[in-house]
């Protein structure tokens, strides 16, 4: 699921002889506390989505936003999740609203059965992720889009990942409506040149609600029932409880691994290792994370923490031959950031 919020969340820029620079208004006057708005997403594969923005009551001076997006068909459809946002202290809304998440200081996710904080090193790799609209957009023309006066902008961004590519799109923004975007068309590019994905935004209804009072804390809401505090590393990792890092040291040929423990939870856990073979599934492009674990141990990771780097072997056959990534689950979906290499692991 994170995948596609991280997408949507979540352009090649294509006008001759004009500078890429900053926008040339405030495009978000409008999103005060209390302005949300409401749009129709639909990707290239299949995916049609329901997403909905709205800026909470401001916490000890900072900007609140919260996140909801409900997938209706495609993959994963069915699931919703929502993300609040608290953006850093100095982070200027009407300049920077279109790369807020580079600015987020602390983070919430919720779903079904789940309500729990970003840990700190899962949201730098969030924000890394993050689109960065500073200086990448080019105004093109004034136009009426949906029955709304907009200007329309082209842009190139970024994208991180296991290989080089582009976001290249168009926005049109109207400064009258709570979150400025009217609509947004976008394509990912290869390095080669060729179509990853796409994607198009459209504002489908937007307002504002009276906010009675300040926001509490997103960090310190409560948290979902308990849950046990020990768990093999395979039921944990399955139930986004602990996230995996991933070093292949150099010179190994891939042979050995150093994994990394990522306590997603608020509470203490201890992660169990079992001697033997193990298979952990993952997202492309890894697809399967071949392991043998040397000796059996039991690992305590404190509440939001990491564990001590544990060597493993990594099985014969396709694998990780070089890289540094993280693999997790959210809502059932298996999530992959980082870079790696592939490749056939020899035997020992």
């Amino acid at each position: 699921m994170k995948k596609y919020i991280l997408l949507i969340a979540s352009i090649l820029l294509a006008v001759t002889g004009v500078q890429a620079g900053e926008l040339q208004k405030d495009y978000f006057a409008a999103t005060k506390p209390g302005a949300w708005a409401t749009y129709s997403l639909e990707t290239a594969d299949g995916t049609k989505a329901r997403s909905s923005s709205q800026r909470e009551a401001d916490q000890g001076g900072q900007v609140v936003v919260e996140e909801i997006m409900k997938i209706q068909a495609g993959p994963g459809a069915g699931t919703e999740s929502k993300n609040i946002h608290v953006l850093q202290k100095d982070f200027n809304l009407a300049r920077d609203w279109l790369s807020f998440g580079k600015f987020t200081e602390k983070m919430r996710m919720k779903g079904t059965g789940y309500d729990m904080p970003v840990d700190p090193a899962t949201l730098a790799t969030i924000k890394k992720g993050s689109k960065d609209f500073r200086g990448a957009v080019t105004f093109e023309a004034a136009e009426v889009v949906e029955g709304r006066t907009c200007d329309r902008y082209a842009y190139t961004v970024a994208i991180m990942g296991p290989g080089p590519s582009k976001e290249a799109g168009k926005i049109w923004l109207d400064p009258t409506v709570a979150f400025g975007i009217v609509r947004q068309t976008a394509k990912t590019v290869n390095a080669d040149g060729s179509v990853a994905s796409s994607f198009e935004l459209r504002l489908r209804e937007t307002g504002q609600v009276q906010m009675a009072t300040a926001a509490p804390d997103p960090a310190s809401r409560p948290a979902a029932p308990a849950a046990p505090a020990a768990v093999s590393l395979l039921e944990g990792y399955k139930a986004g409880r602990v996230g995996i890092g991933v070093v292949v040291p150099p010179n190994s040929q891939g042979r050995q691994l150093q994994i990394i423990l990522i306590n997603k939870t608020e509470r203490q856990l201890t992660v169990k290792l079992q001697a033997g073979s193990l298979d952990i599934p993952a997202s492309s492009p890894v697809e399967v994370l071949k392991i043998a674990v040397k000796k059996s141990e039991q690992v305590v990771v404190p509440a939001g923490d990491t564990s001590e780097a544990i060597t493993v072997d990594q099985r014969p056959g396709r694998g990780a031959l070089e890289g540094r990534f993280e693999l997790s689950v959210y809502e059932g979906t298996q999530l992959f950031s980082g870079s790696v290499t592939k490749g056939t692991v020899a035997g020992k």
